[in-house]
């Protein structure tokens, strides 16, 4: 498991290029990583200031010396500073600068889910988050799907629906509802519902697909395509996937084409990219999905020329993208419901 290392969960409210005062010390704004803030900041921090560890200690964390930023984190940390015990937590539990010691990196991110303090909570369900994560994958844990769900349902249920971690856990409860071993079509529509309506792609995806099938809802497709291309309009390739899928199965050839060449020419390489953005294997299920129409529209000469030759190239390149979507997509074909 990674925990959400690329950052620390920020308070909207907090000052962006000002450092705090420490004392009766005048309030004096410098650009982030200026040569001039990192001397202030060094300055302070020499004079125990809580805020200038941490600062120190995620200027560090972003240049990835680890070893400078453990160090600055723990001396924030001692004071209190619950934003450095998060990336405490990320740093133990993902073996950054120090030993990898899951125990340990989970020790420190309960301390940070169960703050009470105002002024932490915009820490909190991001730190719940992980811990549901922990769980639900069993790395470093004992996996418990129950556990997990309790900690995502605390993240979800944030005061602050806009925060991050808080949209994880939705989308992350619509996912696990989904599942056959823990299927809740219901309740998956639900948290799906939430987190698209606070701008989860994929949940904006999945969401507008329920709707198309009417799983855990009524049948709606004008919504449900209105979900897909809110989504896929964003970037998101599941949504692109299923949005071409959708056109296909409404006989409309020529957008089905158009939609899936937007995606379908990208290589192993840029879907690597895509990854840092989206959920990794919703960003290859999305390109076979997409691939696959291509080939197919290519070999009936539908919406696009007729070629054989191209539409073995897109089933075999759907195929290295996703075998088990495109083998459920060949059974459909198969039995010509595609």
């Amino acid at each position: 498991m990674s925990t959400d290392s690329e950052a620390v969960p920020r308070d909207d409210s907090a000052h962006e290029t000002t450092s705090p005062p420490s004392g009766d010390e005048k309030q004096t704004s410098y650009v982030i990583g200026s040569q001039e803030w990192l001397d202030c900041m060094v300055d302070r921090s020499e004079r125990g200031n809580a805020y200038a560890h941490f600062s120190l200690g995620q200027y560090y964390f972003e240049k990835k010396d680890y070893p400078n930023a453990l160090n600055y984190f723990n001396m924030a940390d001692k004071k209190g500073n619950l934003q450095a015990t998060y990336q405490l937590a990320v740093m133990h539990y993902d073996g950054l600068g120090v030993a990898e010691d899951q125990h340990k990196g989970m020790q420190y991110m309960k301390a940070v889910a169960q703050a009470t303090k105002k002024e932490h909570y915009h820490l909190v369900p991001s730190a719940q988050f992980s811990i549901g994560q922990a769980y639900f994958q069993g790395f470093g844990i004992n996996q418990s799907d129950e556990e997990a769900i309790q900690w995502y349902i605390l993240a979800a249920n944030a005061s602050n629906q806009q925060n991050v971690g808080c949209i994880k856990a939705q989308n992350a409860l619509g996912m696990l509802f989904s599942r056959k071993d823990s299927l809740n079509l219901q309740q998956a529509f639900h948290w799906h519902q939430k987190a698209a309506e606070s701008g989860h792609l994929e949940s904006m995806a999945a969401l507008g697909q329920m709707m198309l099938s009417g799983h855990g809802c009524t049948t709606d497709k004008t919504t449900g395509i209105k979900w897909l291309k809110k989504s896929s309009i964003r970037g998101c390739m599941y949504a692109n996937g299923l949005l071409s899928c959708e056109y296909f199965n409404s006989k409309l050839y020529s957008r089905a084409v158009e939609n899936a060449l937007k995606i379908c020419d990208l290589d192993k390489e840029a879907a690597q990219t895509l990854q840092e953005q989206f959920i990794p294997h919703l960003v290859h299920r999305g390109i076979a999905i997409s691939c696959f129409v291509l080939a197919r529209c290519l070999q009936l000469g539908q919406g696009i020329e007729r070629s054989e030759e191209k539409a073995k190239m897109y089933f075999d390149k759907a195929s290295l993208f996703d075998k088990e979507i495109t083998s459920d997509l060949h059974t459909k074909m198969t039995h010509g419901v595609m």
